[in-house]
């Protein structure tokens, strides 16, 4: 854990002076660095490879439970917990919303409400990467300040592309399916307050997903937390 720390901050202070604090050797740095990486941790690169392959073929939709399978049924006899950790560290899970707004139109006050939700809610340090696809309301150059004002990295789709999107995409097929095409609304009042039970209520603290290990977004997050 040492020489993995070392490792990681190398680039802000010297080698020497980190393994003299920590109680190791520079040679011993250096022999770990130049040590070939173990059976366990080879056969991890190449299921990474496999398991980052069929998600984006499903789109970011599959989840532990059908990546194991998928992984047994090509010849790689895996576990689903260590599936799930492959998938967790590499981020290919379910994301948590944090920021979400509702309106009869698509304007550009609407994604900017559901942002200033999101920033008040998070507070992100400088550096986060905010992702979209190219609609104007993305472009407009209020949204566009307030992702600059706050340090937020600018990422967007490449062109016709419809598969860096997938995550979100999947989302919103999950609440139609789950919420939307299930109840009858009398009014848009009735649907706004069925949206943020479904989000604030369910989806974020109570319902499990299969590439969080079967945990809510926010178990997951505040059991990340804890570890970290």
């Amino acid at each position: 854990m040492r020489f993995i720390f070392i490792d990681a901050k190398k680039a802000e202070f010297p080698i020497s002076r980190m393994c003299k604090l920590l109680g190791v050797s520079a040679s011993g740095f250096d022999a770990w660095k130049d040590r070939p990486a173990c059976q366990r941790q080879g056969q991890d690169m190449v299921l990474l490879a496999h398991i980052r392959s069929a998600f984006k073929l499903s789109n970011g939709t599959c989840g532990s439970p059908r990546m194991t399978r998928k992984l047994r049924d090509n010849g790689h006899p895996v576990g689903r917990r260590r599936t799930a950790r492959l998938m967790r560290e590499n981020d290919l899970v379910a994301r948590r919303i944090v920021g979400w707004a509702t309106s009869g139109r698509l304007r550009r006050a609407l994604p900017l409400s559901a942002l200033k939700k999101a920033l008040v809610i998070r507070q992100p340090e400088a550096g986060l990467i905010h992702h979209s696809d190219r609609g104007s309301q993305y472009c407009a150059v209020d949204y566009q300040g307030d992702l600059r004002r706050h340090g937020i990295r600018i990422s967007m789709s490449g062109k016709r592309n419809c598969y860096d999107n997938a995550m979100v995409e999947a989302f919103f097929k999950t609440i139609k399916s789950e919420l939307v095409w299930r109840t009858r609304f009398q009014t848009r009042q009735d649907a706004e307050q069925a949206i943020a039970r479904y989000i604030d209520g369910f989806y974020n603290p109570v319902r499990r997903h299969s590439a969080l290990g079967y945990q809510s977004p926010v178990q997951f997050e505040n059991r990340t937390r804890q570890t970290s």
